[in-house]
């Protein structure tokens, strides 16, 4: 078993770090690697990590573009909401790799989702004891801090995070992008809009009190809706105030049900009424089991009849004991279930600004088999405060599309042709020149779109074939320089990438299956000196066509 950890908050401490370079650092996506794979087959080969295959990657770029801060954001897979399915609920005890990935054994997907009719982005907060997920979350920022209350329908409670808006060009079917709040200025406010997003400062609630697990459901817990009493009124002269508190239980009621008055009323238990007899929060203070009186914490407020419409009911009581600066504190019922066991504990209402020690304590009939239970515990500064570390992101993804001018750049990339590698590299050299390329017009400077292959205009003889290997020397085995044919633009102009060595003007370029034997007239060199970048990342893919009149959006998704 480890003893050491390192924790989804540095990954996303990483990532957006990461991200956040690229207002700093110059970098670029790539496309490259134009040679067919081995036995012509379509399916990428897997990436083993080595400085010889790390330097043929960037020798086989063929074309480059610079990435912008605004073409990187943190993100995270993308959960689409689904009717008939179980999520998992936040919870400060649950395994993290679970909350983010589900649990397959219980058959349950991860702990977030995304509305698809709305692309509103919700975190899961309670999905009543395990249940299946049947209404779209729907609200946002306007319902009660945020907070999707489904426990009349499908028992799920729901926290609205963010929303996507449609022009954000980072959704696709695999992942979504992720907002990061200005902590600087966290202030409450209206909806406020950071880049194409929707979020509200105010839904944000420290201390909130959503959720309570049944950890140990206990036994013999009963609750009573018809309880008959003797009549009893408001006033009692026995009482230092005047005012009633006791109430007697009739013998024809136990008798009927089968129980003794202590099974059937418990100290601290939730006393109530119709005809407005009882006040709110109005528990049992003490039994009295010879008389089978009740007492209770406060005075009735109307006089009973003792007839069957004046009933009361006794029901269990869940109280959460914790220091909170709200008016009003959190308040849960319990739900019974076979062989009196709490089955579920429901927050009737919300809790807030509560310390992080919480105990929530169950008051019943039950006098052996007693019911643990405990609250979630949000996040020290709330649910959605630093949405990236809630959601436990730990992506990035970059985009940036080939052939925004024209499909071929204004000449610089190729529209005839397959590349199956893409990737993305900082601080290359440019060409001839001993410093790493700057965001500066001058001649170090780094341009927006990069050709990356190398012109070799040769004298007229027989033709050359694409993607063969051409070299100068006694043979393709034996030779001083040599590359691969990534494009015949005419007649006498070749494009080659992945040179070894330095072709030379004036010397024979030799094709390793035509034949062609031809005398190099001209070198045109590409922008950045081959091998001279940092290589962040590469992904081998199925071959890519590019042709006239076509864009590619390339994404890449960069996971710490």
């Amino acid at each position: 078993m480890a003893t050491n950890l390192s924790t989804k908050t540095l990954e996303l401490r990483n990532a957006e770090a990461f991200a956040n370079s690229f207002s700093s650092e110059i970098s670029y996506i790539f496309i490259g690697d134009s040679t067919p794979y081995l036995n012509d087959a379509n399916s990428p080969p897997q990436i083993v990590q080595t400085p010889e295959v790390l330097s043929d990657v960037l020798n086989s770029m063929v074309a480059l573009k610079k990435v912008t801060a605004g073409e990187v954001k943190l993100s995270v897979p993308r959960v689409d909401w689904t009717s008939d399915t179980k999520y998992m609920q936040f919870d400060n005890l649950a395994v993290t790799e679970q909350l983010i990935e589900g649990d397959a054994s219980i058959n349950t997907k991860p702990f977030y989702v995304m509305a698809p009719s709305t692309r509103n982005v919700y975190k899961c907060l309670s999905n009543g004891s395990g249940s299946i997920s049947t209404v779209e979350p729907t609200g946002d920022y306007s319902t009660s801090n945020g907070v999707v209350d489904n426990t009349g329908s499908d028992g799920y409670v729901w926290k609205y995070m963010y929303n996507i808006r449609d022009s954000d060009q980072f959704v696709n079917s695999t992942f979504i992008p992720v907002p990061t709040r200005n902590y600087t200025d966290f202030t409450p406010s209206s909806d406020t809009v950071y880049g194409s997003y929707s979020i509200r400062n105010d839904t944000v609630v420290e201390g909130e009190l959503t959720t309570i697990v049944v950890t140990h459901p206990g036994s013999g817990y009963r609750d009573f809706t018809n309880v008959r009493t003797f009549a009893f009124e408001t006033t009692n002269t026995n009482t230092s105030d005047g005012k009633n508190r006791t109430i007697q239980v009739t013998g024809a009621f136990l008798s009927e049900v089968g129980l003794t008055i202590d099974q059937v009323a418990s100290a601290n238990m939730t006393v109530s009424g119709g005809a407005s007899l009882f006040s709110d929060d109005t528990f049992i203070e003490s039994v009295d089991t010879v008389r089978n009186k009740i007492t209770l914490t406060k005075p009735v407020l109307a006089n009973s009849d003792g007839s069957v419409s004046n009933t009361i009911s006794l029901t269990t009581r869940i109280f959460v004991d914790g220091v909170t600066t709200a008016s009003e504190p959190a308040e849960a019922s319990a739900i019974l279930g076979s062989s009196g066991a709490i089955q579920r504990a429901n927050v009737t209402q919300f809790g807030s600004n509560y310390a992080d020690k919480i105990n929530v304590k169950v008051f019943g009939t039950a006098t052996s088999n007693i019911a643990n239970l405990r609250a979630v515990i949000p996040p020290f500064f709330g649910h959605g405060f630093d949405i990236g570390k809630d959601l436990f992101a730990n992506s990035v993804v970059a985009v940036s599309k080939f052939g925004e001018i024209d499909s071929t750049e204004g000449g610089l990339v190729p529209s005839d042709f397959s590349f199956r590698q893409i990737g993305l590299i900082r601080n290359p050299y440019k060409y001839g020149v001993n410093t790493i390329s700057s965001s500066s017009n001058t001649a170090d400077g780094a341009n927006t779109v990069v050709r990356q292959t190398t012109k070799v205009f040769v004298s007229s003889g027989v033709s050359y074939d694409d993607q063969e290997f051409v070299f100068q020397g006694d043979s393709s085995t034996d030779y001083t320089a040599g590359g691969f044919v990534h494009r015949i633009e005419s007649a006498t102009l070749l494009e080659v990438t992945q040179i070894q060595g330095e072709l030379e003007v004036g010397k024979v370029l030799v094709g390793s299956n035509s034949g062609a034997s031809r005398v190099i007239t001209q070198i045109i060199d590409p922008e950045f000196e081959p091998k001279s970048a940092d290589l962040l990342f590469v992904d081998n893919r199925n071959p890519i066509t590019r042709t006239d009149g076509q864009a590619e959006s390339v994404r890449l998704t960069i996971r710490f």
